[in-house]
């Protein structure tokens, strides 16, 4: 997995903070375009064609690490699926892919 913060997310934080305002990081969308873990990511992506996402929905879990860092996290229930992934990003709550990540296919079955 080669996950990258974007560009577009990095204004996005600068902004907020600028504006001392909370970051929120509200959705998760899961995508099968097919890249693989081993492509790189582009840090000003344009996330998979809207036909490629196969699950969205919002992280379980999400907690400070640091004073610059932290962790979002996603559990999918066993009635989840049946599709692939290939691509994860991470979405504010005002549209920004904040952060992207290619990882190697992912069979999530229900």
């Amino acid at each position: 997995m080669n996950p990258i913060l974007t560009d577009v997310g990095r204004a996005y934080i600068a902004d907020r903070d600028a504006n001392n305002l909370p970051v929120n990081l509200t959705e998760f969308r899961l995508g099968n375009p097919n890249v693989g873990g081993s492509a790189p990511v582009d840090p000003d992506p344009t996330m998979v064609a809207q036909g490629s996402i196969v699950w969205t929905g919002a992280p379980t879990a999400e907690g400070l690490l640091s004073a610059d860092s932290v962790v979002y996290s996603l559990l999918l229930g066993t009635g989840v699926g049946d599709f692939d992934i290939t691509q994860i990003g991470l979405w504010s709550d005002t549209g920004v892919l904040v952060w992207v990540a290619n990882i190697p296919t992912y069979h999530k079955r229900a």
